[in-house]
């Protein structure tokens, strides 16, 4: 596999560092984005679930007061205490008791409903939604639902003609108030709890706010019966904040979610959720979300009745984040159109840069391979003055200095020995020379003069190449230098320049070697 060039090096790693720089930053700004608006939700949400117990006290203030009043009537004891119960007079008496409950008061709602407009233009969007959920909870506050129950939690089911009572029969209220029943022997003081039935064939389920009033004998201090008023919890209880607000909700009791405002297609997923999560008396766990359609939905949710032992109901807040979603959308696109834009400036950055530092190294490169093949005289241009440039000068300085080392080794190895010539150009020569214990060896043609008197200067000179030759390369042989070729003779040191301890046996067996070699080329 081809290895990457120095210039796709640098623009990869270029790219990288911009990718990486780009990828972290979109991931810790959409952190911080998402963090941050999450926290403005769960702020916003928190303060309007703590507004719940005064809504419920601004609905139900009048209805406990009321109750507890009549509770403690001594005629209604009585009827209670009464064996066997007269159900007809605790009615008639309770009903005119109670028909301000019972009725409601017309001209007082109809007079808070109607503000003046300068009132109104007056009143902030909050002030003006809390005065909403005022008048909303005097109309709330006509009772739909009012029973007695017996000492032992049994319905004390009135007339139909009984004023004020409504749905007398009715199977599943009547199922729903003995739930309640069977839990008043350990009432001792008022309680709210939450019931739902459907009062018509319509399949419209209405949910109930109802105050239990156990009416208590003050001497033996028994509970001889209780007294249930109960009213709609207008529109599962939305309305307290649709008119400050844009936040889905609605009423999770007994394992069903009630709501007007959460679309329909997402109580099934949403009540998975909280069918999993919701447990008697606690609030919603930190970050429990819901995804619908794509879109990430905060969900909380808090009991309304906690402390109560009657049944309880959550109020839940769908908070979409979709908003969170968009902004990261646009944080997303803003961050790849600066990346983008700072990709291509860092290309073309690195496309200059590469440039300036490949070629300088390619024609280094080149150089070396050009020293390599045995070239000394090759330059590369100097064309900066900065630490490329120095690197540029100092290799062509470096190849004059291999061009004239080599040119003295080429005239040392041809006037004399390769060592001597080796040891030369290390500079390990000592100059002015030095002691040693050498041998040295002469060896002459005999009768040289005789035999080459009548013969021709070139075959003299071939004849002594051939033997020269030979004998050096015994010499060589031997570990011995050639000091110098005089006439006929060889002159040959052992010993020096470099000793290797048997010089001179070396020389003696050199001398044997050459009488050997002649006589192998008289041969």
């Amino acid at each position: 596999m081809r290895a990457l060039s120095f210039r796709y090096k640098l623009l990869l790693a270029m790219m990288l560092v911009v990718g990486g720089v780009s990828v972290s930053t979109y991931l810790i700004t959409s952190r911080q984005v998402q963090r941050s608006y999450e926290q403005i939700v769960e702020e916003l949400v928190q303060t309007e679930l703590r507004y719940l117990p005064q809504a419920q006290e601004s609905r139900l203030s009048n209805v406990r007061r009321e109750c507890k009043r009549l509770s403690t009537s001594v005629r209604l004891f009585a009827l209670m205490a009464a064996e066997p119960t007269d159900v007809g007079a605790l009615y008639d008496t309770a009903s005119f008791e109670l028909r301000s409950l019972l009725e409601g008061d017309e001209s007082e709602e109809t007079e808070e409903m109607e503000p003046t407009s300068g009132e109104n233009r007056s009143l902030s969007r909050v002030e003006q939604g809390r005065r909403l959920a005022r008048m909303r909870a005097a109309r709330q506050s006509v009772a739909e639902v009012f029973r007695f129950l017996d000492a032992q939690g049994r319905l004390l089911e009135p007339s139909a003609d009984t004023p004020g009572v409504k749905w007398v029969g009715q199977p599943e209220l009547k199922a729903q108030l003995a739930q309640i029943g069977s839990r008043i022997t350990n009432l001792v003081e008022q309680q709210v709890g939450y019931i739902q039935f459907r009062p018509d064939d319509s399949g419209q389920p209405m949910v109930l706010e109802v105050v239990v009033t156990p009416i208590i004998d003050d001497f033996e201090g028994d509970v001889v019966g209780a007294m249930i008023v109960g009213m709609p919890f207008m529109n599962y209880g939305e309305q307290e904040f649709e008119d400050v607000k844009e936040t889905p909700s609605g009423l999770w009791l007994d394992g069903r979610l009630y709501s007007q405002t959460i679309s329909t297609n997402a109580h099934a997923s949403l009540g998975e959720v909280l069918m999993a999560n919701v447990n008697p008396g606690e609030s919603a766990p930190p970050g429990l979300s819901l995804t619908k359609d794509g879109v990430v939905h905060r969900v909380f949710y808090t009991p309304l009745n906690p402390e109560s032992q009657l049944p309880q109901v959550n109020r839940v807040v769908l908070y979409s984040l979709g908003k969170a979603q968009e902004a990261e959308e646009e944080l997303r696109s803003q961050i790849l159109m600066f990346s983008g834009l700072a990709i291509v400036v860092a290309l073309i950055i690195s496309l200059l840069l590469s440039h300036g530092l490949s070629v300088p190294l390619h024609q280094l490169v080149d150089g070396t391979e050009e020293i390599k093949q045995g070239n000394f005289e090759v330059k590369v241009p100097v064309s900066s003055k900065d630490e490329l440039g120095q690197l540029a000068q100092s290799f062509n300085e470096m190849t004059t200095d291999l061009a004239l080392k080599e040119k003295y080794h080429n005239v040392l190895n041809m006037v004399t020995d390769k060592d001597v010539a080796s040891e030369l150009m290390k500079g390990q020569v000592t100059l002015g020379g030095e002691k040693r214990k050498i041998s040295v060896l002469f060896c002459d043609i005999r009768g040289f003069t005789a035999l080459t008197e009548g013969m021709d200067p070139g075959e003299v000179i071939a004849m002594l190449n051939e033997h020269m030759t030979a004998l050096a390369d015994v010499v060589a042989a031997n570990k011995g230098v050639v000091d110098k070729f005089v006439g006929d003779e060889i002159m040959a040191v052992f010993g020096a320049p470099k000793s290797y301890g048997d010089d001179t046996f070396n020389a003696v067996k050199a001398g044997l070697d050459m009488i050997a070699e002649r006589r192998r080329l008289n041969e």
